[in-house]
């Protein structure tokens, strides 16, 4: 059974105890753990109401990653905003928002007290976050890399105000062969605030003690290297081929499990065809249907491919195994008569 989750009010202490069972979820994956997920969520609600945010919204993140449920992600969004992680916060109530709207009817009127919440904190908090624009100089050299707490940035992100905590934040930018250049930046709520980045741009050098480029050593004339075409490797589509199948074959597995896991469900939530709550049987319907077909289809896709890639392989053979073409021209000469002959390989 879907464990409860205990959402805040909008600002009442302590926290309420909400029975709903939170189906509105991603698809199942074999990477869920619901008991450790709801261990950690347990424990976030035990510390937000101790007002201990640091340990609180870190344990609902990680029981959300684990075990994604609406329930959870509205808590966590709560737990952001009571911290101070505006920014954060906003991002997990439109998260919310999405993920309610796309409910069922029967699960969205349990949603609709959590969706009020959420619109109207958000709302209140949009106004008032912070952005902050990272600026490279022109004189960064080509792959200079920048990240802001520790996640990268692409060249999009670059010059764009972009939504961030109130707070410290750790910007590092680094060139290839040089080392990296960190910067501390405090940005106030409601500030937008614009940083020229420090780049360290250098000419990459020899290392210390090479005067010279390393000596060409000489070929052997006895022994000449074979030349290049002389070896046929494994074609390149046989190697796209079978990547392909491996991957359809993971996509295989990976929806036969869900499969398996929806027929787990079903065979506990509805026993005998009848579901306990209205609603569910639609749903499962449609994940079964879904999951098996994938199955399927991806298996039959990874078996072509590994098929046509070992085909591939089988076909391929070094040329320079084969005997090379040779002649020589032999005289001969025997009592009373004489001639040659041509000898050789063809």
């Amino acid at each position: 059974m879907a464990r409860p989750r205990k959402p805040s009010g909008a600002s009442a202490w302590p926290f309420s105890i909400a029975c709903a069972a939170l189906l509105a979820a991603p698809v199942a994956h074999a990477q869920q753990d619901p008991a450790a997920a709801e261990a950690l969520f347990n424990r976030g609600l035990v510390a937000m109401q101790a007002g201990h945010f640091h340990v609180a919204c870190p344990a609902f993140a990680e029981s959300q990653r684990l075990d994604p449920r609406a329930g959870t992600l509205f808590t966590l969004a709560e737990c952001e905003r009571l911290s101070g992680k505006i920014a954060s916060a906003s991002a997990h109530y439109a998260e919310y928002l999405r993920l309610f709207d796309g409910m069922p009817a029967p699960l969205r009127q349990k949603h609709a007290e959590r969706a009020t919440i959420a619109r109207k904190e958000k709302a209140a908090i949009d106004p008032t976050i912070p952005t902050l624009t990272l600026v490279l100089p022109q004189t960064a050299p080509p792959g200079t890399r920048v990240t802001r707490d520790g996640i990268e940035l692409g060249a999009a992100s670059l010059g764009t105000a972009l939504p961030v905590d109130p707070g410290e934040h750790l910007l590092t930018t680094w060139v290839p062969g040089t080392p990296p250049i960190e910067q501390r930046v405090i940005v106030a709520q409601g500030e937008a605030k614009t940083v020229a980045l420090d780049v360290q741009a250098t000419t990459p050098t020899r290392p210390a003690g090479s005067t010279s480029f390393p000596p060409i050593l000489p070929t052997d004339p006895h022994h000449p290297e074979p030349p290049e075409h002389a070896y046929r490797g494994v074609p390149t589509w046989a190697w796209v081929a079978g990547l392909g199948g491996l991957a359809a074959a993971s996509g295989s597995i990976v929806f036969t499990v869900s499969h398996l896991h929806v027929r787990g469900l079903v065979a506990e939530r509805c026993p005998d065809g009848t579901c306990v709550e209205p609603g569910l049987a639609a749903e499962y319907r449609r994940l079964w249907n879904r999951d098996l077909g994938l199955a399927i289809g991806f298996g039959a896709l990874g078996a072509l491919g590994i098929g046509a890639a070992i085909t591939g392989i089988v076909r391929a053979s070094p040329e320079a195994t084969k005997v090379p073409h040779a002649a020589a021209f032999v005289p001969w000469v025997t009592k009373g008569a004489g001639g040659a002959a041509v000898v050789g390989h063809f």
